[in-house]
Order: C-alpha cells, then structure tokens, then sequence
C-alpha cells in the first residue's frame, strides 16, 4: 500500500483546467481558501474536538508532525493557532495500518458514525416497523464483497475471504467460494414463522354469510336510511334493470335480484350509473379473460394463491358501517407470488360480497410482512394501471381508507405505484402505520383478529371461515363466469381493450 504524504502532483497544483493555456489551476490552494469561506475551523481547534491537546507553539505539534513539517509550517505561519485543517491534515504522520494522521482519522469517523445513525432506514436500526429481525441481521452479516464477487463473476472459483486486502496479508489466503457464507434470503429474511396456512376442510360445518359478514339489523337498517330509498322504489329500479337487460342484444339475461341491487346500492341508486357499470361487468369478462376467466376457487391456480395470499374481509363492521379487507403473504417464494392470481381473488371476493354484505363501504389492511423486492418489480406501474382501469370501469368500490402496515423500504415503492395511478379523492385515503397503536386509532379493536392486537378471533380461524365459505361457492362462479358480453352482438362499435388505454392480454403482466 502507498503510503500518503504532504507531497500533491503538480497536475493538481498547477494543471488543473488548463484547457489550450500554459498553466492551470492549483486545486490544493483552492480547498484551502474554500476551508476558510466556509468557517471551517482550524487545524489547532479541531485537534481539541478530536481529543488532543491543544498545541500553544509550532513544537507542541513534533510528535504529530515531525521536525522537517514544523520548520515548514513555520516559515508560513506566525501562529500555531492559524494553520489551516486541510494543512496540518496532511503533514500528520499517519496512524498505524491507515493512511491518514488522527486528525482526519476522527473527521473521516464522526462523518460515517453520522451517516450510519443519523440515516432512519440504516439496516441495523431497530425499534422501527421497517427494521429487520435479529435473525435476519445475523443472515445478513454474512454477506461480504468476496461472495458478491464469487457470485456475479465468471470464472471465478476462489478469493480471499477480505477482498479489500491482498491474499498475501496474514489470514487472508485464497479460499474456495464455496467455502464462504452465503445468504440465505427466503429462509431468514422473507418468512416469518408467525402464520400457518389454514386448512379450511378442517371446518367441519358449512359457512354462512351469518359466520362471515356478520351485520346486525340495526346496522341494516342505517345504511338502508343513507340511500333514502324505499323497498318499493328499490324493486321498481330492480324491475327497470331487467327490462333494460332484455333490450340489450349483447348482455346476458336472468340477472339476479340480489345482485342487481347490490350493483345500485354501489351507484347511490343512480339507473344511468348502474346501468353503465353492468354493462362494463360483462364487457370486462369478455375482452380480458386471462383477466376474469378460470377463477373459480377450487382450480388449481386459486388454490395456490388462497395457500399463498390471505384475503379475507373481516366479519365485523366498523362504528361508520365500513367494511375491514385484510390482506397479507402467507409464502413468500417469489416464485409463488402470482400477481394475476391474486388480481382474481380480489375481484372474486367483491363479486361474492355482492350477493352477500349489506356493506358498500370499505377499508383495506395491506400487511406487507414477508415483502422482498422480489415481489416489488412483479408489480409494475403497467399493472396498477390496467387493475384500476378494470376496477374503475366495471366495478364500484367505495373505499374508506387504504391502510399499510409492517412496510419495509421496498414496499414503498408499491405505494407510490399506487399513489400515481388513483385519484386524488382515494389517494388522499391512503394511510401509513407506524405501529398497531396507529392502526387501532381508525379501527377498533373490537373488529381486528387477535394476531392485530383486537378482540376478534384469531387471523387463522377468521381466514379458515372465510376461505370454507368462497370455495363453497365454486359452482357460482363456474356459472358466473361463462356470464359475458357477446361483442358480435353489441349494437354500434364491439368493444375491445384498447378502450381501457391498454391492448394485450393480462397474461404479461408480470413481464412489463
């Protein structure tokens, strides 16, 4: 290793911008005058920050400096106590096994101590929803800069374990790289061992909507009295709907009571709204059907995603008649992170709650526990936007509030994706948890599982309902389903996906 010294390249003392002239520019002189417009303190004064004594004449700093600097620094300076830092910096002798003397040894270390803990989202703070487990910090500890090296290098079978220094320094020889320790990210720094995947054919009674979106007749009753619609107005806006389908060439027919009055509780009653919402139902199963097509629960494709995600609304309602969604990763295998997948399972759970919740208000809990940026780039702003167009168009969903919690750094990311692609009036909405107690200052207790510090049963057994009672309904959505518009037949111009701003299938999603 070079050793420094007060001596600096006449490159930088005399050359520097010199373009087409003789002589340039002297950078030394330079950062001097800049350490002095800037009130930089002086070499003395710093010393006594960093710990030293104060030198009182040019031969207190002998030590420091040597015989040969003090005769220099002397002839330029008439007092110790004007030496400028970047000076006497340079002439110190330097500390052992380092480049620099202490002076600068101390400046270099207080600037990285600030840096490491004055930076909130430095990996080793703890006590923040962000940090990292003291097992994940023990995985990650036994990263270095040779195993990154081994693994994104060709050709490379065997490294120092200290690539900052020669294999020649003592313990320090080449090693295999398989000999080094390597992460291991999925084990120790996805899952936590916190949550079993809840086998739902061990509920050995068949779910009703009574088990699961629980509403007492008083709640009933005031969210009815927030439409200020009565049951006979209701059924003559039903007996509209159906006469208005059966007009309609290219729609499906036999349409559901129930559902049809869940679509105009959504729309505020309003028939115009209602209408265009339906008609944009059927169309959406049409022209997107890697969209909303094999979505029934049993298939094999949901039954993967009801193992990997959990998505289930919550039975109680909220003092303001909202309806609670939580949501969170059961596996973290990225592998199984299945972004159409899921995208199914929410649509399927709105259609569902359609037939069955009084509801028509909403609030979501995203727990992004088990999140890895892994999962962050599967969901591309191409997607955000094609989920909203689709939701927006074709479904009305009330939201109350989005809420994340247990957000790492990466999963930032997704929420600003998020944040771009809703309105304003939803994004202004959006709410982020530093702490349960946070959470349980809009949600009462009384709703939330046990596992979010509520009263509730606990996440598992409210999932395991949840999950008995949409399977049971696979042979609704089979039928469901085949229920699409017939293009062929639509009076004027057929629809497509190019109405939605977007083409192609959904089936790319995750490679945008």
């Amino acid at each position: 290793m070079q050793n420094l010294n007060r001596f600096v390249t006449e490159q930088v003392t005399q050359m520097m911008f010199h373009g087409n002239l003789e002589y340039g520019e002297d950078l030394i002189s330079f950062d001097i005058q800049r350490g002095r417009d800037h009130g930089i303190p002086t070499y003395n004064s710093m010393r006594v920050r960093c710990g030293r004594t104060n030198a009182s004449s040019f031969d207190d700093l002998v030590d420091d400096l040597g015989h040969k600097n003090i005769e220099l620094l002397s002839g330029v300076y008439d007092d110790v106590a004007d030496v400028d830092l970047f000076v006497g910096g340079i002439l110190e002798k330097p500390v052992a096994g380092a480049l620099v003397g202490p002076t600068f040894q101390c400046i270099i270390g207080e600037q990285f101590v600030r840096k490491k803990f004055g930076d909130r989202f430095w990996y080793e703070v703890g006590g923040a929803i962000h940090s990292f487990t003291n097992d994940q910090l023990q995985e990650i500890r036994k990263s270095s800069l040779s195993r990154l090296i081994c693994d994104n290098s060709d050709n490379i079978n065997e490294i120092q374990p200290n690539s900052f220094r020669s294999s020649a320094h003592k313990g320090n020889a080449l090693v295999s790289c398989s000999d080094l320790p390597s992460l291991n990210l999925v084990q120790r720094y996805c899952c936590k061992p916190d949550l079993r995947i809840f086998d739902s054919t061990k509920v050995n009674r068949i779910m009703t909507s009574e088990d699961v979106l629980i509403i007492t007749a008083e709640e009933e009753d005031a969210i009815k009295k927030t439409f200020n619609r009565s049951d006979t107005e209701i059924a003559e806006d039903v007996k509209y709907l159906k006469e208005w389908f059966q007009k309609q060439p290219h729609l499906p027919e036999n349409q559901d009571d129930v559902f049809l009055i869940a679509m105009l509780q959504r729309n505020k009653f309003s028939l115009e709204k209602t209408k265009k919402k339906l008609d944009m139902l059927y169309t959406v199963r049409t022209i997107v059907p890697d969209f909303l097509s094999d979505r029934e629960p049993l298939n094999p494709q949901m039954q993967r995603v009801l193992d990997t995600f959990i998505y289930t609304p919550l039975p109680l309602l909220t003092d303001d008649l909202d309806r609670v969604h939580y949501f969170r990763l059961i596996k973290c295998d990225v592998e199984l992170f299945d972004v159409p997948g899921f995208t199914k399972l929410a649509v399927n759970t709105m259609e569902l709650r359609f037939l069955y919740d009084k509801a028509v208000t909403d609030r979501y809990i995203f727990d992004y526990t088990n999140y890895t940026m892994g999962h962050v780039v599967k969901l591309t702003p191409v997607y955000f936007k094609k989920f909203y167009a689709v939701l927006e168009s074709a479904y009305t969903d009330r939201v109350r509030g989005i809420h994340f919690m247990n957000v790492p750094p990466v999963a930032m990311t997704i929420i600003k994706l998020l944040k771009s692609v809703l309105k304003e009036k939803i994004a202004s909405r959006i709410y982020i948890h530093e702490n349960i107690d946070s959470l349980h200052k809009i949600i009462p207790k009384r709703i939330l599982p046990s596992d979010l510090g509520g009263t509730e049963k606990s996440l598992n057994e409210i999932y395991g309902n949840w999950r008995k009672f949409y399977e049971s309904h696979n042979s609704w959505f089979l039928k469901e389903q085949t229920k699409q518009s017939n293009e062929k037949l639509r009076p004027g111009r057929p629809a497509d996906s190019n109405m939605f701003g977007f083409e192609g299938s959904f089936r790319q999603l995750s490679l945008d």
